[in-house]
């Protein structure tokens, strides 16, 4: 089983390619406080940091971070969106439904124009035949 130390310097080179003043950024910590974790030095992370990490990026599984059981990231799970995001998104989403909405019309003005087909229109009847003669 890794360390946490290790899980961590996972992220790093996960996240911001190996890069530890930029996942120190990304977080919002120092890069002394991410070195010192992941450096020589070897220290524990306190829980700051630690919740730090899970709130900045958050596809990371706590869970795996703090024992290392699990996946290094969360399954199934949707991004957050940002306020401009949702309204793009509604936005977008009204205008499908919009265009929906038309077609429905459109199939639904067609049906009525349509008239059903009459079979004794287009074919003759078949006589029936006597019993005995063909």
């Amino acid at each position: 089983m890794s360390t946490i130390n290790e899980r961590i310097e996972l992220l790093i080179a996960t996240y911001t390619n190996g890069n530890k003043r930029a996942f120190a950024m990304k977080i919002g910590v120092s890069g002394t406080t991410v070195e010192n974790v992941v450096g020589e030095r070897k220290g524990k992370p306190g829980f700051d940091l630690l919740e730090k990490i899970i709130l900045s990026i958050e596809s990371v599984d706590g869970n795996w971070l703090l024992t290392g059981q699990g996946n290094m990231e969360r399954s199934a799970r949707v991004a957050p969106m940002s306020h401009k995001e949702l309204i793009d998104e509604m936005v977008s989403l009204a205008k499908q439904n919009a265009l929906l909405e038309a077609r429905v019309k459109e199939l639904e003005q067609s049906k009525k124009h349509t008239q059903p087909i009459s079979y004794s229109a287009v074919a003759e009847p078949i006589p029936k035949l006597e019993k005995g003669k063909r």
